[in-house]
């Protein structure tokens, strides 16, 4: 009788995991338009932002509690590494805001592309307008998405000015 309860609380556990998982994509295209879409995205964030730089999350103070999470505005301390757009100075610290106690999952896709996001110790590409983190970015795990690098090579092509060369 014990086996069975264990076993019915286990298989119920794994069918409520496998309801949530995210299927795989048929095939790899599937990637490379995820890509265009993120290289698309990473141009519109450019065009919102006042400053864009490659960062080190160094601390992180949550804010208030708020009626609802995603509300609730926390300051992050970054350390700017690499000065991509905008006024930052590499190797001085920055104090944004962030909504971190919300949080945007999905299967595929780029739908986390608007998201903040940070860990303490993290390195990101940050779009930062008004002193806020539109879309922080960490390194990719896999060729499957552009991450840190990828973006800021795009980021880097797209605000090149004319006189460079």
């Amino acid at each position: 009788m014990k086996t069975s309860i264990t076993l019915c609380c286990f298989l119920g556990l794994l069918c409520s995991r496998l309801a949530f998982a995210c299927e795989l994509p048929p095939d790899n295209a599937y990637y490379v338009n995820a890509m265009q879409e993120e290289r698309a995205l990473t141009r519109d964030a450019l065009g919102r932002s006042d400053q864009v730089f490659i960062g080190k999350v160094t601390s992180i103070q949550a804010g208030p509690e708020t009626p609802g999470p995603g509300e609730r505005m926390s300051a992050v301390e970054v350390e700017i590494v690499e000065a991509l757009v905008g006024t930052p100075v590499a190797g001085t610290a920055l104090s944004l805001s962030a909504r971190l106690h919300h949080q945007i999952a999905g299967c595929f896709g780029n739908e986390a592309f608007w998201d903040d996001q940070v860990e303490v110790g993290g390195s990101y590409i940050f779009f930062v307008s008004g002193g806020r983190i539109l879309s922080a970015s960490p390194p990719a795990r896999s060729w499957k998405k552009l991450g840190l690098s990828g973006q800021r090579e795009l980021v880097l092509a797209l605000s090149k000015r004319p006189d460079e060369t």
